[in-house]
């Protein structure tokens, strides 16, 4: 559904399948910031995609919830709205 709906978007998002770990690493080193969206009434698990970030050395940003908040600390900066994180990205 993802790629039905970028593909009617006009292909806005670049999307790359079978990346190696290396690529996907240096890619993340190269935009810096990396952008965690969750639902505010979600369930936050084991946000791995986090831990991959900020090893890479990425900012992180990600929506303003307890348990994101004690385990990003001040490796990055975090939103309520997503204007807060449009504010935050730029």
């Amino acid at each position: 559904r993802m790629l039905d709906a970028n593909c009617r978007a006009g292909r806005p998002l670049r999307v790359e399948v079978g990346r190696t770990n290396e690529e996907v690493a240096k890619e993340m080193r190269a935009a810096g910031i990396y952008l965690h969206t969750m639902r505010a009434d979600s369930v936050v698990g084991q946000p791995i995609s986090i831990a991959e970030a900020m090893a890479c050395g990425c900012y992180v940003v990600a929506r303003r919830l307890p348990p994101l908040v004690e385990y990003i600390g001040d490796a990055g900066d975090f939103y309520d709205t997503a204007d807060e994180a449009t504010a935050l990205i730029q």
